[in-house]
């Protein structure tokens, strides 16, 4: 599970560092713009690779697991922007200070998607 968890996370990394390099380089948005635009481009692919590849949920897609799902997402957006304006604080450009937060906001979301979102128990909260 953490090796398929590992490749479906390196490409939801690269779609999001994508999206926030397009955002805080081209479109010249801030920081915490361009995280929120690259989590949400990742979202969606996450959700697909993370409930059939990663975890085998084979349950039906619920309202509360996407709730749940959508919450881990918030969880690793807070996190991660407050560690890339943390690494800022330090001298670290918003690039740097991307790269910087993402085995943060990889932990996060692998924990809350592991143990809370895609458990063994469907749609209990």
């Amino acid at each position: 599970m953490l090796i398929r968890y590992v490749l479906a996370g390196l490409f939801n990394t690269f779609v999001a560092f994508v999206v926030y390099y397009v955002s805080v380089r081209w479109l010249l948005a801030p920081a915490w713009l361009g995280n929120l635009a690259g989590i949400g481009a990742s979202i969606l692919s996450g959700f697909v690779l993370s409930k059939h590849f990663v975890f085998n949920h084979g349950h039906r897609t619920s309202y509360a697991i996407v709730m749940k799902y959508v919450t881990t997402y918030a969880a690793q957006y807070l996190v991660g922007t407050s560690v890339i304006y943390l690494f800022m604080l330090f001298g670290l450009t918003a690039v740097e200070s991307y790269f910087a937060a993402v085995p943060c906001m990889v932990a996060v979301s692998f924990l809350l998607q592991r143990y809370w979102v895609f458990t063994n128990h469907p749609d209990k909260p």
